[in-house]
């Protein structure tokens, strides 16, 4: 990771993958992440929406995928308890899928979950047409 004036940037992975690049931006971009959510998933939620979800929460994390500049992701995500941070939610547009910036994102989220000493990362996993399941990552 480095810092990149004011915003952290996680380097982009290798490999067969688009050329992201995974920026780390605060509660200002919520609603640019509004938007993306609601280019990506139904039904369609407003700038309140996230807000509440994460009011009072601790170490918020929101980061934006962009190709050649413009965003095409986010992850969102919080401390669930003090060793496990929470994958709230992760999303890429239809046009961007299967070039690995999903993969990019969770990878800058498991990072930074270590860089902040969290032991465990969750996610709840909700694809449609498949039903709704959880997924836990930790590390042992």
């Amino acid at each position: 990771m480095t810092e990149t004036r004011g915003r952290a940037q996680y380097h982009s992975l290798t490999g067969r993958m688009a050329d992201s690049e995974i920026v780390m931006v605060g509660p200002g971009e919520i609603p640019l992440v509004t938007n993306l959510y609601n280019e990506i998933f139904r039904p369609p939620q407003d700038k309140a929406f996230f807000e509440r979800r994460l009011l009072g929460r601790y170490n918020k994390l929101l980061l934006v995928a962009n190709i050649e500049r413009q965003p095409v992701g986010f992850a969102l995500g919080f401390e669930l308890k003090p060793s496990v941070f929470f994958g709230w939610l992760l999303g890429v547009l239809p046009s961007q899928r299967r070039q690995g910036v999903a993969s990019q994102l969770l990878e800058a989220m498991t990072t930074w979950a270590a860089e902040h000493e969290y032991h465990g990362l969750r996610m709840r996993r909700c694809v449609p047409g498949e039903g709704r399941g959880k997924g836990d990552f930790s590390r042992r």
